[in-house]
C-alpha cells in the first residue's frame, strides 16, 4: 500500500444530566494511493476520503462499571466503486474499569 495520507481529528466530551458523559469524535483521512490499481486494470490510481464518526452516551453505575450507548458511522468515498462504503453500527456496552 503505498500512498499518501492526510488526516483532521476532532474530538471531546462534556457531563451532562445524572451523571451522563457524552463523546463525540470525527476523523477525516485522505488516501491518495501513489500506484495504479489492480481493480482498475492498472489505469488509475485510487483515491479515498474516509470519514469516521463516534458518539456515544456513557452512565456510571458503580464504581468501576458503567453502561454505554454508542455510535460507530464510516463513510469512504472512492474513485474506484469497489472501495465505496458506508457502515453504521450501534452499540450498547457494559465497560469495566480498573
Amino acid at each position: 500500500y503505498q500512498a499518501l495520507s492526510h488526516e483532521i481529528f476532532v474530538g471531546g466530551g462534556l457531563p451532562l444530566w445524572g451523571g451522563v458523559f457524552l463523546d463525540a469524535l470525527y476523523l477525516y483521512r485522505n488516501d491518495d494511493y501513489t500506484r495504479a490499481n489492480s481493480v482498475a486494470a492498472f489505469r488509475k490510481t485510487r483515491q479515498d476520503n474516509g470519514h469516521f464518526f463516534y458518539a456515544g452516551l456513557s452512565r456510571p453505575i458503580v464504581e468501576h462499571i458503567s453502561v454505554a450507548l454508542a455510535y460507530y458511522g464510516t463513510i469512504n468515498v472512492s474513485n474506484l466503486a469497489e472501495f465505496d462504503f458506508r457502515r453504521h453500527v450501534v452499540a450498547a456496552l457494559l465497560q469495566v474499569t480498573y
